[in-house]
């Protein structure tokens, strides 16, 4: 590492700088570099004059910002230095697991799985997990990445709310950023087509009462606009969340979480055969999980239920799982590895 009088920035700025610039990019990334005073001029600041700058430029006040907002900024950023330091070392996690249960990491492409070797996503790494569902040996790929960097997945699914609202463009969820990613944009990145928001609204017009709340498990597809030239296919959208009266918070029925698994196979099944080739892949994050206030385990264990009854049936499925949090990917892991498969 550079002496205190070096020009050249030091080990620790140029890791921190990598890793902010990783970040979604938009109002995450512009705020992370005054948390950490990477802009110019910046580095003397004091922390509560950082504080309140991006507390501005969030719209909320320094102690809302101190005890929400911040935190998720340092978390993001962990997240994407603890992806470089395995890009650098070529050593993705390896979750402890009981005998007989076998994980593959890495960018090679295990038996079954779609081949996405030096993609952003392959690099990022995916530990693939035999694990058994429905009766029988399945592959699981479990991806530790934001959802926009996926690649040759068939259906995504996106968890939103029961009314289908779409989420604004800088939110943070899942289902803002694949808003942001499927959208149409011109030179400058400015919107031209909201693939998302306005086939979302062509569907509740044609299924639906806009402003009406549809059942919890609904699910409604959209195609995967820009998405589609990182080999996705559509986009499923599982109504999940419900609003709760008189509040910014949601809550989420865990049966609901169930039943959006179980539509999203009858409705991939319908779809299946209008592609070339044929719809083989989903991938799956921890529905309700996030604002919908599930524990991410009770999430998990719903969802590994519901596969339980779709692989019993058609063991043809290609089961994706993807988490930006790292602590979320381990519940994951865990879960994978607690449904080991019998030796021979």
């Amino acid at each position: 590492m550079p002496g205190a009088g070096a020009r050249s920035p030091s080990a620790v700025e140029t890791l921190l700088r990598a890793a902010v610039d990783r970040l979604d990019g938009g109002r995450l990334a512009e705020v992370a570099a005054f948390t950490f005073g990477l802009l110019p001029g910046t580095r003397d600041w004091p922390g509560q004059d950082r504080r309140r700058r991006g507390a501005q430029l969030y719209g909320v006040g320094a102690e809302r910002f101190r005890k929400h907002h911040e935190p998720l900024i340092i978390r993001h950023t962990a997240d994407q230095i603890l992806a470089l330091c395995r890009e650098k070392r070529a050593e993705p996690p390896e979750p402890s697991e009981p005998s007989g249960v076998g994980t593959r990491s890495g960018t090679g492409t295990p038996a079954g799985l779609p081949d996405t070797a030096g993609t952003p996503d392959a690099v990022m790494g995916a530990t693939v997990v035999t694990a058994t569902l429905g009766g029988r040996p399945a592959e699981v790929a479990v991806h530790h990445a934001s959802v926009d960097l996926l690649c040759a997945i068939d259906v995504v699914v996106s968890p939103t709310n029961t009314y289908f609202e779409v989420p604004l463009t800088f939110k943070s969820s899942i289902s803002a950023c694949l808003r942001r990613a499927a959208a149409v944009r011109n030179p400058a990145g400015g919107i031209l087509d909201d693939v998302v928001g306005a086939e979302l609204g062509a569907w509740m017009l044609a299924n639906g009462q806009p402003g009406l709340a549809v059942p919890g498990g609904t699910i409604a597809p959209t195609s995967s606009g820009e998405l589609g030239r990182r080999g996705i296919r559509r986009i499923y959208h599982a109504a999940v969340a419900t609003p709760r009266a008189g509040s910014n918070d949601y809550d989420t029925d865990p049966g609901a979480v169930a039943r959006a698994v179980g539509a999203v196979f009858e409705l991939a099944r319908r779809e299946r055969a209008r592609f070339d080739p044929p719809l083989r892949s989903i991938c799956l994050p921890l529905l309700g999980a996030g604002r919908g206030g599930l524990l991410p385990a009770s999430s998990l264990a719903w969802i590994l239920g519901a596969l339980d009854l779709e692989l019993a049936a058609d063991g043809s499925w290609q089961i994706h799982f993807v988490a930006k949090d790292a602590e979320v990917i381990q519940v994951i892991l865990a879960g994978l590895a607690r449904r080991p498969v019998p030796p021979g």
